[in-house]
């Protein structure tokens, strides 16, 4: 049976835009708006969107790395927007961040023996030679050799640094992580690579992943679930079938049809938007997406559209499909 392990709830996230001769705030990013998530123990939830539609920023806030404006995030039965910041501090070994740039995220001055050490002298109670075996025990899982051990992050490729950051995600034994678009600075050789690694490290340790991505062949290579986001909203979510074979959002449609394709009786006509992704400081009113959609309708520039279950866990937030 199917545990939830991660429920959020209507989170939002605003940033103050500040201006003037007393830096007043002047206006407001909605970076997050009313998002609801579930992810499933032991299972990927894919969020894919363009650039700027709220990915990272959702992901951070999960974490609390951003504190939410407004919202609940209940993690593992506990409400992480209620904790202290040392109830935060006890709880973050058990859900951890991997990021897009492997060598910004490593502290250059530190060994790999002591960047996957770190987090064990953190949140471990261990004696010196259980730690050396731990972090022996990581690098394996990982895909490095102990005897890179001493070397520092300048002195690898990115792959392998990138792999550092996996075994430092995965030292405090986490039931959740954050992957935010782990591959997209890879080779395409690596990121196979990098992908098969995170599915071998899931299966054998049951990981819990929300994989934050804007390749829709990776994320429906390594997800379960997807959640499409735009403008910092979700506007469609279900499984991996039904995202991929029954598209219902005219967002979600343009996306998949823009993605590449082997074979030629697979190819689908390609839909393309116009315009730019609308400020998140002045959305557009009613359907954010309604001034690049092309099937857009009246009550689209006037009502918000809710998200609606349309088949088994398929939800679209759309007027057409809610009518």
């Amino acid at each position: 049976m199917s545990n939830t392990i991660l429920e959020v709830r209507n989170l939002v996230k605003n940033y103050p835009v500040r201006g003037g001769f007393w830096n007043r705030a002047i206006n407001t990013v909605k970076a997050v708006s009313n998002v609801e998530l579930q992810l499933t123990e032991g299972q990927t939830l894919g969020l894919v969107g363009e650039s700027g539609c709220g990915k990272s920023t959702l992901g951070k806030v999960i974490i609390r790395l951003e504190e939410p404006t407004n919202g609940s995030i209940i993690f593992d039965n506990y409400d992480l927007t209620n904790l202290s910041k040392k109830e935060l501090r006890n709880c973050r070994k058990d859900f951890q961040m991997i990021f897009q740039d492997p060598f910004g995220s490593l502290n250059p001055k530190l060994t790999v023996f002591q960047l996957l050490a770190e987090p064990l002298q953190l949140h471990e109670k261990l004696d010196k030679e259980e730690i050396i075996n731990k972090v022996h025990e990581i690098m394996n899982d990982v895909g490095l050799s102990t005897d890179q051990s001493d070397r520092y992050p300048h002195e690898f490729s990115g792959g392998q640094r990138q792999r550092i950051s996996i075994g430092r995600a995965l030292a405090t034994n986490p039931k959740l992580i954050i992957c935010d678009e782990p591959v997209s600075a890879l080779d395409v050789s690596i990121q196979a690579q990098i992908i098969n690694l995170l599915m071998d490290l899931q299966q054998k340790y049951r990981l819990t992943y929300l994989f934050i991505s804007h390749d829709l062949t990776i994320v429906r290579h390594i997800s379960h679930h997807i959640a499409v986001m735009y403008l910092g909203k979700i506007v469609e979510y279900g499984s991996n079938e039904e995202i991929y074979n029954n598209p219902s959002h005219p967002y979600t449609q343009a996306l998949l049809s823009a993605v590449p394709t082997v074979h030629k009786g697979d190819r689908k006509d390609r839909i393309l938007l116009e315009g730019d992704v609308p400020s998140p400081i002045d959305p557009p009113i009613g359907c954010a997406f309604h001034p690049r959609c092309r099937l857009a309708e009246d009550i689209c520039k006037q009502e918000i559209p809710s998200l609606r279950t349309i088949a088994n866990t398929h939800l679209v937030a759309c007027h057409r499909t809610n009518n």
